[in-house]
Protein backbone atom coordinates (compact mmCIF):
# COMPACT_ATOMS: atom_id res chain seq x y z
CA UNK A 1 0.00 0.00 0.00
CA UNK A 2 2.77 2.55 0.83
CA UNK A 3 4.78 1.48 -2.10
CA UNK A 4 1.73 2.32 -4.31
CA UNK A 5 1.24 5.96 -2.94
CA UNK A 6 5.19 6.44 -3.23
CA UNK A 7 5.21 5.63 -6.86
CA UNK A 8 1.83 7.74 -7.92
CA UNK A 9 3.43 10.39 -5.91
CA UNK A 10 6.61 9.84 -7.56
CA UNK A 11 4.58 9.97 -11.43
CA UNK A 12 2.34 12.79 -9.99
CA UNK A 13 5.41 15.02 -9.03
CA UNK A 14 7.34 13.89 -12.54
CA UNK A 15 4.54 15.07 -14.95
CA UNK A 16 4.18 18.47 -13.34
CA UNK A 17 8.21 19.52 -13.18
CA UNK A 18 7.76 18.27 -17.28
CA UNK A 19 4.62 20.19 -17.62
CA UNK A 20 6.23 22.97 -15.54
CA UNK A 21 9.80 23.27 -17.20
CA UNK A 22 7.71 22.76 -21.39
CA UNK A 23 5.73 26.09 -19.95
CA UNK A 24 8.45 27.86 -18.06
CA UNK A 25 11.14 26.84 -21.70
CA UNK A 26 7.44 28.43 -23.58
CA UNK A 27 7.79 31.54 -21.84
CA UNK A 28 11.50 32.51 -22.30
CA UNK A 29 10.64 36.23 -23.94
CA UNK A 30 8.39 36.81 -20.80
CA UNK A 31 11.25 35.92 -18.44
CA UNK A 32 14.33 37.62 -20.40
CA UNK A 33 13.03 41.24 -19.24
CA UNK A 34 11.88 40.03 -15.67
CA UNK A 35 15.83 38.26 -15.23
CA UNK A 36 18.44 40.22 -14.14
CA UNK A 37 22.25 38.54 -14.92
CA UNK A 38 20.36 35.16 -15.84
CA UNK A 39 19.47 34.13 -19.39
CA UNK A 40 16.18 32.70 -19.96
CA UNK A 41 17.50 29.13 -21.03
CA UNK A 42 20.32 28.76 -18.63
CA UNK A 43 20.71 25.47 -17.83
CA UNK A 44 22.30 25.11 -14.70
CA UNK A 45 18.93 27.42 -13.56
CA UNK A 46 16.21 25.01 -15.39
CA UNK A 47 18.37 21.83 -13.53
CA UNK A 48 18.70 23.40 -10.15
CA UNK A 49 14.88 24.43 -10.32
CA UNK A 50 14.41 20.75 -11.68
CA UNK A 51 16.15 19.10 -8.58
CA UNK A 52 14.73 21.17 -6.06
CA UNK A 53 11.02 20.55 -7.01
CA UNK A 54 11.58 16.63 -7.51
CA UNK A 55 13.58 16.75 -3.68
CA UNK A 56 10.55 18.71 -2.23
CA UNK A 57 7.64 16.47 -4.08
CA UNK A 58 9.86 13.30 -3.04
CA UNK A 59 10.23 14.81 0.60
CA UNK A 60 6.15 15.51 0.84
CA UNK A 61 5.06 11.83 -0.58
CA UNK A 62 7.37 9.86 1.65
CA UNK A 63 5.67 12.22 4.63
CA UNK A 64 2.22 11.65 3.09
CA UNK A 65 3.06 7.48 2.77
CA UNK A 66 4.18 7.60 6.34
CA UNK A 67 1.17 9.40 7.37
CA UNK A 68 -1.25 7.33 5.55
CA UNK A 69 0.57 3.75 6.77
CA UNK A 70 0.27 5.53 10.52
CA UNK A 71 -3.33 5.30 9.81
CA UNK A 72 -4.10 2.21 8.14
CA UNK A 73 -2.07 0.80 11.06
CA UNK A 74 -4.27 2.32 13.31
CA UNK A 75 -7.27 1.19 11.29
CA UNK A 76 -6.05 -2.36 11.70
CA UNK A 77 -6.08 -2.07 15.09
CA UNK A 78 -9.06 -0.71 15.58
CA UNK A 79 -10.60 -3.18 13.69
CA UNK A 80 -8.56 -5.81 15.56
CA UNK A 81 -9.94 -4.97 19.16
CA UNK A 82 -13.53 -4.59 18.10
CA UNK A 83 -13.80 -7.98 16.58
Amino acid sequence: MVGLVLFQGAKLAVVGVAIGVVAALGLTRLMTSLLYGVTANDPLTFAGVLIFLLLVADKSRVKLSRLHERHLFRALALHAISI
